[in-house]
């Protein structure tokens, strides 16, 4: 969640803020580092500003949005038949794929503290390095999810299949929708982002299994 610290605070080591932000004032002691893993649009710390600007939080948040579209499309264009096993073997999964989310997120939280723990030369990097691992993850969910939705959406629209990299473009570009909705919008994107982490531990296992398999089932 957030983190608010107050004016003349002393914090002896790092203040963390993890799906949230931090808000510390320049009359604060802080003797590590403030670290804020949300998502890339609120990876600025909130130290260097006392108010939040809409304007620049809007901009942040439109930035991040074409880097989500860019990413996932491109893995789309990559890796279209996993992506599309993937679109296929989601729905089949039902509530499995948001309780991995939810326990993969529980797994990152905690690993974030651990490594922390280790003091500044090894936690920070290793910080870095499990943001790119969930970062990755989070990327992969997301195209998979897209492509899923993509279809749905284009199907009724046009009746037919369309390139993945479309449908994906479609799909991600209504989950990102969600989270300009006023009021709840960074709560659903927490909650779709938990899903697409989800979404990609399924499909990973599911689609390389399908990978192994279909050799063989060919010979045959």
């Amino acid at each position: 969640g957030d983190i608010r610290v107050s004016e003349g605070a002393v914090v002896n080591r790092h203040v963390v803020a993890v799906l949230g932000g931090a808000e510390v004032p320049a009359g604060a002691d802080i003797g590590g580092r403030v670290l804020c893993f949300s998502s890339p649009a609120t990876l600025i710390s909130a130290s260097s500003m006392r108010e939040p600007s809409l304007h620049a939080d809007i901009s942040m948040r439109l930035l991040a949005a074409g880097g989500w579209l860019l990413v996932t499309t491109g893995l789309a264009f990559l890796f279209p038949i996993r992506m599309r096993y993937g679109a296929w073997a989601v729905p089949s999964l039902g509530i499995k794929v948001p309780a991995l989310g939810m326990m993969a997120g529980l797994t990152v939280f905690a690993s974030l503290i651990a490594t922390l723990g280790l003091g500044p030369v090894l936690g920070v990097p290793l910080v870095g390095g499990l943001m790119v691992v969930f970062f990755v993850a989070r990327a992969v969910g997301l195209t998979v999810l897209g492509c899923w939705i993509g279809a749905m959406v284009l199907k009724r629209w046009v009746g037919h299949p369309l390139p993945i990299s479309l449908e994906v473009f479609v799909g991600v570009l209504v989950l990102l929708a969600v989270r300009f909705l006023p009021v709840v919008g960074e709560t659903l994107w927490i909650v779709v982002s938990l899903v697409a982490l989800g979404a990609s531990i399924a499909v990973v296992s599911v689609s390389t299994d399908f990978m192994l398999r279909e050799p063989s089932s060919a010979n045959q």
